[in-house]
């Protein structure tokens, strides 16, 4: 039982690193997209576009329902640190959403470093204004990195709040003496 437990975290740990090595490939090569000729370049963002897209849905909807459907989690530490991965991959899905907006939409020339420090400085609400979006689309795409950024934080305030406010009746320790 324990093997088998330890063997599904390590297939959970190795999807996640799997997953954000995904993302970060995804940066860097539609970076290098523009060097290929327009068919290809074509046929390959929309690939990469929707691989990224479908990765960024189940990120989200993942850590909705690991966060609202389980009260009491096996392992309520690994249910945070897969939030804060879920975290990370949320910004470096957004990360790749403002590589792939043509340069027009930002004030200077986005790269993949940047997309990524922008992301995260985004998500973490610093915002340190080195990169501006400058039409309507770029910032709603920011607005919606903020919102959602916000959100994963409640969810992981919530879930370390909901193990300091169980009580011992919900967790089943009390002996049944005391229950009467």
């Amino acid at each position: 039982m324990v093997l088998r437990k330890l063997k599904r975290d390590m297939e959970a740990g190795t999807y996640i690193c799997i997953s954000m090595a995904f993302l970060l490939v995804a940066i860097v090569l539609w970076h290098f997209l523009s060097m290929l000729p327009a068919t290809l370049r074509c046929l390959l963002g929309l690939f990469i576009l929707g691989l990224v897209l479908w990765r960024f849905i189940d990120i989200f909807l993942t850590n909705i329902s690991i966060t609202f459907t389980s009260r009491f989690p096996a392992n309520p530490i690994r249910s945070v640190l897969y939030s804060l991965m879920g975290y990370i991959q949320i910004a470096l899905s957004f990360a790749f959403f403002y590589i792939a907006m043509e340069n027009e939409h930002f004030t200077k020339d986005v790269t993949p470093v940047a997309s990524v420090f922008f992301s995260f400085g985004t998500i973490a609400t610093v915002g340190y204004g080195d990169l501006s979006p400058t039409t309507l689309l770029a910032r709603l795409l920011v607005v919606l990195e903020l919102i959602l950024g916000l959100f994963f934080v409640a969810i992981i305030l919530a879930q370390v709040a909901g193990w300091a406010t169980k009580s011992r009746r919900e967790e089943g320790d009390y002996p049944i003496q005391d229950l009467r």
